[in-house]
């Protein structure tokens, strides 16, 4: 294959792949509160990729914890 024909290849696996990721909305498996009444750790199933939509998935869902 040329260069072009691998480029495509590779443009199209990464949009399949982003779409997918689109697909699959972040969910909440559980919650389990650590020793101290503050500290929480959450355990989830296909978290934002990016920090800046981590940060506004956490805003959002601050008030279920």
């Amino acid at each position: 294959m040329t260069r072009f024909k691998w480029l495509i290849l590779l443009l199209v696996v990464t949009f399949f792949c982003g779409f997918l990721r689109i697909l699959f909305p972040t969910k909440i498996i559980a919650v389990h509160r650590v020793s101290d009444r503050y500290t929480f750790d959450v355990i989830i199933k296909y978290p934002p990729v990016t920090d800046k939509g981590k940060i506004q998935w956490w805003e959002k869902k601050q008030d279920l914890f």
